[in-house]
C-alpha cells in the first residue's frame, strides 16, 4: 500500500504496460498492469500481486479480480535528495531529486524516449524520459543547471531517474534555485 507517485501509463511507451509507482515510509515499487487504472499523482492504491523483476527493476504484477484497491486521496510524497553519484539499487522504486549539470546532451531512444546524463560531481546518472510522458525537452542542452525529479529505476544495469511530469524537469537560473 502507498501513494503514487507514477501516474498510470506515463512510461507506457518503455514498459509496455498501463502500470504506476507506489512510495510509503519504507520503499517504493513499480506496479506493471496491463489495465490503466487511471492513478493520478497522490492517490493511494493497495495492491496484491506477484514480486517479480523486468529488465532488473523490481516490480509487483497485480493478480486477478480485486488486485488493486483505489483511495483517492491527494497525499503528496516528498522525493528524497539524492546525489547523482548515488542513485542505485538503494534508491530504486523511491522518488527521487537530483541537482546537476547536464553533462551528456539529450539523445533519442525511440520508440521507448529519450536520455541524458546529468552530474553533481559524485557520478554521473542517466535520466530517462518515456516518449509517453510527452515532456519537453528543449531546455536540457549540455552543460546546463537542472533539477530533475522522478522515479528512481533501473534498466538492465543502467540504474536512471526517470521524469514522470513537466515540472520534474527544471532548469536552475543561479545557484539559489531549487
Amino acid at each position: 500500500k502507498g501513494t503514487v507517485t507514477v501516474p498510470s501509463g506515463a512510461f507506457a511507451s518503455s514498459t509496455y504496460d498501463q502500470g504506476f509507482a507506489i512510495q510509503d515510509k519504507t520503499g517504493g515499487i513499480y506496479i506493471s498492469t496491463q489495465t490503466n487504472h487511471r492513478l493520478k499523482l497522490g492517490d493511494t492504491a493497495e495492491v496484491t500481486g506477484i514480486l517479480g523483476q523486468t529488465f532488473g527493476l523490481t516490480i509487483v504484477t497485480p493478480g486477478s479480480g480485486r488486485s488493486v484497491l483505489i483511495k483517492r486521496d491527494n497525499d503528496n510524497v516528498t522525493p528524497q535528495r539524492i546525489a547523482t553519484g548515488s542513485v542505485n539499487e538503494a534508491s530504486e522504486g523511491r522518488l527521487v531529486i537530483i541537482r546537476g549539470v547536464v553533462s551528456q546532451a539529450v539523445a533519442s531512444d525511440l520508440p521507448y524516449g529519450y536520455k541524458f546524463y546529468v552530474n553533481d560531481g559524485s557520478g554521473e546518472i542517466q535520466v530517462f524520459v518515456s516518449t509517453s510522458s510527452n515532456l519537453d525537452l528543449s531546455q536540457m542542452s549540455l552543460g546546463t543547471a537542472v533539477n530533475i525529479t522522478g522515479f528512481s529505476g533501473q534498466f538492465d544495469t543502467t540504474y536512471e531517474v526517470q521524469p514522470r511530469i513537466q515540472r520534474d524537469l527544471k532548469v536552475l537560473r543561479s545557484d539559489r534555485d531549487d
